[in-house]
């Protein structure tokens, strides 16, 4: 302790030696092993606070590594990527994108997307024919391209069960049942053609 001619120390030095050693120390300093509480803030000047184990309180410090883990287990607003699945517990999705279809198939479609999707479905179908069955409302032909050949009826005919061609009505048709005569029927008769030129007429009613 630095002291004047006299043997008298600075008197700023003598009252710093006196509550730093006397009972209202803990009302100036933070001890060491936490007995006291900081009663305003504290200033590190761009230094470190090193050796911070892991929050458990809503207000504690945390430490690098804890919120490098936090943040890689976080996706971001920006966009990210899940690598399990999310739970929106019975919450909605809102915001999500209104072109008339997803960019992709794995997309999630808003009901917006949905509709639209429907319409589309529903216009496409009125133009297509349906596996299950359907009319035609217009010609239908085949073409060969590359193939060596094309195959047009059934080739799955099981016993008891019929295919047939019909020709205008129900009256008028080609039919097959299994292991027995093919079978053309007609309520007209039948006029078979070469060139334009009738060469045979069979089973025609007068």
């Amino acid at each position: 302790m630095p002291v004047d001619n006299f043997g008298r120390g600075q008197a700023s030095t003598i009252q710093h030696t006196i509550v730093s050693s006397g009972d209202h120390a803990d009302d100036v300093y933070l001890r060491r092993d936490g007995g006291n509480a900081a009663i305003g803030p504290i200033s590190m000047t761009g230094n470190t606070v090193t050796n911070v184990c892991n929050p458990t309180a809503d207000h504690d410090v945390a430490n690098k590594m804890y919120v490098d883990q936090i943040t890689s287990d976080a996706v971001l607003k920006n966009g990210g990527t899940m690598m399990g699945n999310l739970n929106m517990n019975g919450y909605r999705l809102k915001g999500l994108p209104t072109p008339d279809v997803p960019e992709s198939n794995s997309d999630v479609a808003s009901w917006l997307q949905i509709g639209n999707l429907v319409r589309k479905s529903t216009v496409e179908n009125e133009t297509k024919v349906s596996k299950a069955g359907n009319v035609m409302t217009g010609d239908l032909t085949l073409s060969i391209d590359n193939d060596e050949r094309r195959l047009l009826g059934c080739q799955d005919l099981t016993p008891g069960k019929s295919f047939s061609f019909l020709l205008g009505d129900a009256m008028n048709r080609l039919w097959y049942v299994l292991r027995e005569l093919i079978t053309m029927e007609t309520t007209n008769g039948f006029l078979v053609k070469v060139k334009g030129e009738d060469i045979y007429v069979k089973l025609e009613r007068g």
